[in-house]
């Protein structure tokens, strides 16, 4: 629902929710097991860290207007934009970042981390990128086609 937007913990066995935080849009979502890490647009762009009922514990501004997804890799946060520059930056700390690639690819909506690279999927793709030099790493095609808004990788 638009008018309230929701977030939902779900049990990986049933489906059944285990927890929601209420009146929460975000794009991009990660999580560190004690905590989520959230973009929120509302007042201005942010990376929140709230607690499982909906507390922040933490704020971070960021210049750009819409973070498309967050992914936690090696104790560092990371998000995507979809903006033309289409771009993976790091975050440094509450008023620091460091573009990490550019370039990703002309509309890119999800970011993952493999436990080696990040991971970006588009349009039936998946690009894997150094989380330090933003090497590209690989570029290869993979069994799902279409645009990808959403990626984990499970071990």
């Amino acid at each position: 629902d638009p008018e309230s937007p929701t977030i939902y913990e779900l049990s990986p066995d049933d489906g059944s929710v285990r927890s929601r935080i209420a009146h929460r849009f975000t794009e991009g979502l990660a999580a560190d097991g004690d905590s989520l890490w959230v973009a929120s647009a509302e007042p201005v762009t942010q990376l929140l860290r709230i607690a499982h009922d909906g507390a922040v514990l933490a704020s971070i501004a960021v210049s750009e207007i819409v973070i498309q997804d967050l992914v936690l890799a090696d104790r560092a946060l990371y998000y995507l934009v979809n903006d033309g520059e289409d771009r993976v930056v790091r975050v440094d700390g509450a008023r620091a970042s460091t573009l990490i690639v550019s370039g990703v690819h002309e509309a890119p909506y999800s970011l993952g981390f493999d436990g080696t690279h990040l991971a970006v999927a588009v349009d039936g793709r998946i690009r894997r990128y150094d989380p330090v030099s933003g090497a590209l790493a690989s570029d290869r095609a993979f069994a799902v086609g279409g645009w990808i808004t959403a990626i984990a990788f499970v071990r």
